[in-house]
């Protein structure tokens, strides 16, 4: 048994992944990952057993899914066009390349009305976060957009975002009393 081994954990009742094995006055205890509650637990050795054949072929298929878009990463070749259900325009891809070739950390997508903003912001965003290379987003939207942004950018990539309003217009509508979104 050693680290990045698959078993079943008795007690959890689902498959687990071994994260450390330790020995000590010679008992030894096992820290798995349960993917189900995404949580760490320690387990004895008697807990565990062989992991079912159906775990291990999903383990097989993720494996393969993740070399592929290691390589496809190393190639240079973008990932977020085949990750969510829109058809990218040219334009957009155009301006996704742009983004992901840049190495500044900061982007701002500005087009006239109707092409597709909310698209390209998507494509980046997924890019971004599919390379390990974004921690927070921030979308500036006019204040009638924001909750068409937000279901678009949910139904079409997956990404919830959380509407945000300036402290002022809280103060206003609380009466007085001053929350925050």
């Amino acid at each position: 048994m050693k680290a990045g081994d698959w078993l079943y954990s008795r007690s959890l009742r689902d498959a687990v992944q071994v994260v450390e094995v330790t020995e000590a006055f010679g008992s030894v205890s096992v820290r798995v990952w349960h993917p189900s509650t995404e949580r760490v637990a320690v387990v004895s050795t008697s807990d565990l057993g062989p992991a079912p054949q159906a775990h291990q072929a999903d383990q097989l298929i993720a494996s393969v899914a993740a070399a592929r878009i290691a390589d496809a990463l190393a190639s240079g070749a973008l990932i977020a066009p085949t990750q969510s259900v829109v058809e990218p325009l040219p334009h957009q891809l155009r301006a996704l390349s742009r983004c992901v070739a840049s190495d500044s950390t900061r982007m701002l997508l500005a087009d006239e009305v109707g092409l597709g903003k909310t698209i390209e912001a998507g494509l980046v965003i997924t890019e971004l976060a599919l390379r390990g290379l974004v921690k927070r987003v921030l979308v500036v939207a006019p204040k009638g957009l924001v909750s068409q942004w937000q279901g678009e950018l949910l139904h079409r990539f997956g990404e919830e975002f959380v509407a945000l309003s300036s402290p002022k217009s809280e103060h206003s509508r609380a009466g007085g009393k001053t929350t925050f979104g």
